[in-house]
């Protein structure tokens, strides 16, 4: 599996038990956008997995294959593109560098259907995130140095993957009842848990006799 890169410490210390809101690249959590430029690597049997398609078995010598992203966007809309088995534009989406890009491309993936896409689309967005952050230390103190904490993308026109309002009007709303799903929000809280728990697994191995 690959590498991962020298940890940093991030910007500050918690101070708060409340949401964390952010949207954009250029936020303090700026980290958190899937646009931000993060590289990492996805066994493509995982994307497979996640899209609930079948795994073909290796053969003999065989190396795992492995696909290479420059951020997370560029993982979603490549794997919008497999679940829908449109490789032309898998291709384009991994050759691309600008995320405006790679969403556009994500759009005119042939055989789009709602339906399908929305029964994978959070756990593809988890398994991004979780590799996005457990491959990148100092994007992996960041997430974790949020502690329990809420996340919530802040993104105006976004009720989907965001919240629908900025951050200043969310804090202001006294219920939650207009709020948009928050899909990002929530699927790095599952990344949150799945690095958690991989940390915990590390401490609680028998060292070699």
């Amino acid at each position: 599996m690959p590498k991962r890169k020298r940890a940093a410490t991030p910007e500050e210390p918690v101070d708060s038990d409340g949401p964390i809101f952010w949207y954009g690249v250029n936020h303090k959590y700026g980290a958190f956008s899937q646009f931000f430029p993060a590289a990492f690597t996805v066994p493509k049997a995982d994307i497979l997995r996640v899209l609930g398609q079948v795994v073909p078995s290796p053969s003999a010598g065989q190396k795992e294959e492995l696909v290479t992203f420059n951020r997370a966007e560029q993982f979603m809309m490549y794997s919008k593109a497999i679940c829908f088995h449109d490789p032309k534009s898998a291709a384009l989406i991994l050759r691309s560098q600008n995320p405006k890009e790679q969403k556009s491309l994500g759009r005119k993936v042939e055989n789009f259907t709602d339906q399908k896409w929305n029964a994978v689309k959070r756990e593809v967005v988890e398994l991004g995130s979780t590799a996005k952050f457990g491959q990148n230390e100092d994007l992996r103190a960041m997430l974790l140095g949020t502690g329990d904490r809420e996340l919530v993308e802040a993104a105006p026109r976004d009720r989907v993957w965001g919240i629908g309002f900025g951050e200043k009007r969310a804090r202001t709303m006294t219920s939650r009842e207009r709020w948009g799903q928050n899909l990002l929000g929530k699927a790095l809280v599952k990344a949150r848990e799945n690095l958690r728990k991989d940390e915990e697994g590390l401490e609680n191995k028998p060292e070699p006799e």
